[in-house]
Formats: C-alpha cells, structure tokens, sequence
C-alpha cells in the first residue's frame, strides 16, 4: 500500500508555496511463520534530496544493522520511506524557495526498529531567503555562499549517531556541501575532506553491508551543485557518496561538468544533469533505488 499523497513535488512548485513536499512511504504487512530470534536485519530510510541554487547535496537515509534482532510470531508491519524531493528555487529568490525534502522513515514494527528519512540540501547562495538543510539519519550538505558577499551559504544539517553522520558545511564563496553518508560526513567545511574552506562537496559514503549475498554499499549522501571551474579540482560537481546521486553542473559557459552518480550500490545513483548554454535549468541526480541514498544538488 503507497501513500503519496503529499509527495508530489510538481505541484509545489506548480503552486509556488514555499512548502517542501513530504516524502511518501510504502506498507507491507508480513507474517512470519515462526518466532524469529537473532535475525540479521538491515533497514535504511529514504535519502534527502539535493537543495539547489548553488545547493548542497541530500542527506543518506538512517541506517540500522543488526544481526540479533527479534521478530514475534505476530503480522508485522513494514513500511518503507521514499527519498525527499528536489529543493526549488524561483528566479531572483523568494520567500516560496525551499531546500530540499526529507527522506521519509523506514521501519519494522514488531522488532520497533525505524531508521529516520535524510535531511535534504540547502538552498540558496546568501540572500534573503536561503533555506538551510535538513537534519535526518543522516544531515543535508551547506548551500554555497555568494563571492560578493564573503559569507558562507546557508548551513547544514545534522545526522542521528548511529544511523548517520552531519552533512558537510559550505566553504567560502562557491563551495556547497555534500550529503552525510551512513558511513562518514559529507564533503566540505567542517566535514570530510580535511574541512577546509575549499573543499569539493562530495557526499559521504555510506557503508558495506552483504546481507543480499552480495556486498553493496548503503547509505551515501549526495554531491553538490558547483558554480565554477575554478571551484572543483576535477572539473565536475561533487559526485555522490557510495550509494548516493552527482551533483549538478552551472551553465555550460562556466566549464563545469555534472557530477556522477555512485555506482557501487544495489542499484546505481543518477548523473546530476548535464551542462546546457542555460544557467540555473540543472537538477542533481537521484540517489540509486532502495540504497537510501542522497539527491545531488542543483543550480
């Protein structure tokens, strides 16, 4: 059973209201057919998406393992968290622009285990109406902060000890944050990386687990949007943490490429968008299916 009644991000921005929309789940009802003892359980909560306007990457979803986990001969409800939508940004800025949504939770009943959906990235690059990021399993990346101004971008968000880690903070002038991963912090001022000033906001990787007979990495936050080849040492936007989605390019005059997807997850992390001659159209990519994963952010 899907409630998505509040996730559609289309319409908030079709409406303009300002109000980030709430990420949808799924329910499943399952009974096990014995008590279950010492069960090996992983549940991972929907990732943050990525803020935009110079925006910081998306938080990874919470993530919880356990190999002694307890599950009564009961129907157990399980519901499983969406990732948050794309943060918005109207031209000019406005009092509707808003970072990006939160992961929604992710849960089992009977063993009362809920991993907490993750913080989405900042928005907006110092004026007025910056959006700071979203706190979760794991915090949103910083947005970047604006040259003439001399400030750094709206903040970051902080992760749940035990589920994740804080997104990574923006450094001076246009250096956006990555996504807090499961595993680590996001990229960026305070963050991983060394938490200097001018550090690339890649998200943070999340974490190895092989409880599908395969080991595939969970959890990793999103990159971030970069405005400028000066920016980035590679010439990219940050690219997603293991499990987590690229980051967006600026327009293509600014020599900038998008940032890649992480592919080392049970399904890959989206590309953010591709450069065009027109500034501020880019959306990061999406973190990979069913990872938990962080949206990359956008310009």
């Amino acid at each position: 059973m899907a409630n998505n009644n509040h996730s559609d991000e289309d319409f908030a921005y079709r409406n303009d209201n300002g109000n980030t929309p709430t990420a949808g789940y799924t329910t499943y009802k399952w009974t096990p057919p014995v008590a279950i003892t010492n069960a090996r359980t992983l549940v991972v909560a929907g990732g943050g998406g990525g803020g935009t306007d110079m925006g910081g990457g998306g938080g990874a979803g919470g993530l919880l393992a356990s190999t002694n986990t307890d599950i009564a001969l009961e129907e157990q409800t399980i519901v499983v968290g969406d990732g948050g939508a794309r943060g918005y940004g109207p031209a000019g800025g406005s009092t509707n622009q808003h970072r990006g949504g939160n992961g929604a939770d992710s849960s089992i009943s009977g063993a009362s285990i809920t991993a907490i959906g993750g913080g989405g990235g900042a928005t907006g690059h110092n004026d007025t109406y910056d959006r700071a990021a979203g706190n979760g399993g794991s915090g949103g990346g910083g947005s970047g902060g604006l040259v003439s101004s001399g400030n750094y971008g709206a903040n970051s968000g902080t992760g749940i000890p035990g589920q994740g880690f804080d997104g990574g903070n923006s450094g001076v002038t246009w250096y956006p944050g990555g996504g807090g991963g499961a595993g680590e912090k996001g990229y960026g001022r305070n963050g991983s990386g060394g938490g200097g000033n001018t550090v690339k906001g890649d998200g943070g990787n999340g974490l190895e687990d092989d409880i599908l007979g395969t080991n595939y990495w969970w959890a990793g936050g999103g990159g971030c949007n970069t405005y400028n080849s000066p920016y980035t040492p590679d010439g990219r936007a940050g690219k997603g943490g293991k499990g987590g989605g690229g980051g967006a390019p600026h327009g293509s005059s600014h020599g900038v490429s998008h940032g890649y997807g992480d592919t080392n997850g049970i399904t890959n992390g989206k590309d953010g968008d591709t450069a065009t001659s027109t500034n501020a159209v880019h959306n990061g990519g999406s973190g990979g299916k069913h990872t938990g994963g962080g949206g990359g952010g956008g310009d």
